[in-house]
Formats: C-alpha cells, structure tokens, sequence
C-alpha cells in the first residue's frame, strides 16, 4: 500500500479503537438505547449533506431499501446497543477484543449455510477458530464468573461479534452492489428507526449529561461512525477487502492503548494473552500465513552452453 493509504488504515484503526472508550464514557451517564439514538441520528446528519451534494454517489438507492432495513438493524441497531450494555461493566480494551471474534462467528455461519455465502470448513480455518476461542476464554477468565451481571456483559459483547458476522451475510446477500455512500447513509438511518421507539420507550434523559458524555456522544457519531464508514468505505474501494481487513488486527490494539492512556484500564497477563490468540486465530482463519509456508518453484537446471539470462 501506497503512504497515503496506510495513514488511512491507521487512522481508521486509531477512530475506531477510540469508539470503544467513548462508548464506556457515555454508556457510564447515559442508557445504552439513548447512546445509539443519538450515535446513529448523528451520523446520519453528517453524512445526509454529502449524499445531497454529490447525488451520484447514491444513485439508484432505492433498490437497497429492505436491504438497509436488514443490515440497519443487524449491523448497527443491535450490535451497538449490545456493545453500549456490555461496556456498562466491561472495559473498552477487552470489548474491542471481543469484538475482534467477529470472523469466528463468520466462519462457523458460511460453513453451515448453504448456497453463494457458503464456505467449506478447512482445517486451518478450523483450527483458527479454536484458537480464537481459546483467546477469548482466556481474555474473560474466572473473573466473569464473579457475578451475574458481568456475565451477562461479556456475553452480550460476545453476542454483538456474532451479530456482526450475520450482518456481513446478510449484506451480501441484500446490499451487493449498492453505492457504498448509500450503504453507509441507508445503514445509520434505518438504524436510527429501528432503536427510535425502543429509546424513547425507555426512557430519554430527563436532564442534560455532562460536558464529557456529550463530548464521547458527539465524537463517536462523528469521527467513529460517520467518518469512519468513509474512510472504510474509501479504503475498500482503494486497496480491496483482503487489506481493509488489516484494520481487525490494528483496532484491538490501538483500544487496549486507548484504554490504558485515558481510562486507566489494567492490562493484565489474561488480556494480554486473549488478544494474541484471539488475534492469532484471525490471521490463521484469513490464511494470513500461507504465503510463508507455499513452495516455491524451483528453476528448471540451465543446460550447459545456454545463457539464463532473460530473453532481451
């Protein structure tokens, strides 16, 4: 990748790592529901002003409409919500790693599935998923098996992960080729009206929140949700999704950093430990390490009295 493609992923990597401490930020003042109300209708503010100005960027949209219904609902809505619930109890540093189980769940789903979205279980996919799980295990150790509620935190991280591998499925199933503008705008705002009525059913905030939760809010649905999605949006069009996908291995670091600088989260041994094998198993899933073990050809012998030169 050129330079100005990697300061890209590594600003990307940077915002969405910072998500997750604004998440635990908010979440602290505010219910999970009202974070996403407003992280969703935020977004969709500032990004509804770029598809107005440059329309052909979300040209024949309304194709994708039960597409951005589906995905609205499955990629952000309820992910969101259970991230929002998760961080509640859990630090920002391990959800972000949680939230790096997202191919685990995707491998298991395009193995059993059937049709285009299927993949065929192999050995080294399998073995990265365990490996994957073993780094989870490991991340949420006995600890969250004190009490109830902090397991029901992981598990609800847990079980974004897994929605986000559904939501994959299902775009690709509802959104493929759709304007990635489109996608992004059509995705936040179907969002917005799915976790509209559930919020305002909850309960809205009677009274303003501080100076700091707004600020957590308003920086998460700008840089880690709108900004965000153009500049993966931008990277998929510009480097393709096999090094798009670098950012999965860079978020949970650039979180636990974060996360240790500005909220003083511990990084002890068992984080430490589930983020290399969560990781580890990532990059065995994506076949990152077949390059370093593929045979390479070996040139065919140069009879004598013929030069090996190449021919000019």
């Amino acid at each position: 990748m050129r330079p100005r493609e990697l300061a890209v992923l590594g600003l990307l990597a940077l915002i969405w790592g910072a998500s997750f401490l604004f998440i635990r930020v908010a979440v602290l003042a505010i219910s999970p529901f009202t974070l996403v109300l407003c992280r969703l209708g935020l977004a969709a503010l500032v990004l509804l002003p770029v598809a107005l100005a440059r329309p052909r960027l979300v040209r024949g949209w309304g194709r994708y409409v039960p597409g951005f219904i589906i995905v609205g609902l499955l990629n952000a809505a309820l992910p969101y919500t259970l991230f929002g619930f998760g961080e509640t109890r859990v630090p920002s540093g391990q959800a972000s790693i949680l939230n790096a189980t997202t191919p685990l769940f995707a491998v298991m789903l395009t193995a059993l599935l059937p049709g285009f979205v299927h993949e065929r279980l192999t050995v080294a996919r399998g073995v990265g998923a365990l490996v994957s799980f073993a780094g989870v295990l490991a991340l949420v150790g006995p600890s969250a098996f004190a009490g109830r509620g902090e397991l029901l935190a992981y598990l609800a991280c847990f079980l974004a992960a897994a929605i986000y591998a559904v939501a994959g499925i299902a775009g690709r199933l509802t959104l493929k080729g759709a304007p990635l503008l489109a996608q992004a705008l059509g995705v936040n705002i179907a969002g917005f009206l799915w976790i509209a009525p559930v919020a305002v059913a909850t309960g809205l905030p009677t009274q303003v929140p501080a100076l700091p939760v707004i600020a957590a809010v308003a920086t998460l649905a700008i840089l880690g949700t709108a900004v965000a999605y153009l500049l993966y949006y931008w990277l998929l069009t510009h480097v393709g999704v096999t090094r798009t996908v670098i950012v999965t291995y860079l978020l949970p670091c650039t979180a636990l950093v974060w996360g240790a600088l500005l909220l003083h989260e511990a990084l002890t041994l068992n984080v430490i430990a589930g983020l290399v094998l969560v990781l580890l198993g990532i990059a065995i899933i994506n076949n990152t390490f077949a390059p370093l073990f593929a045979r390479r050809a070996v040139p065919a012998p140069v009879p004598l009295g013929e030069s090996s030169s190449p021919p000019s």
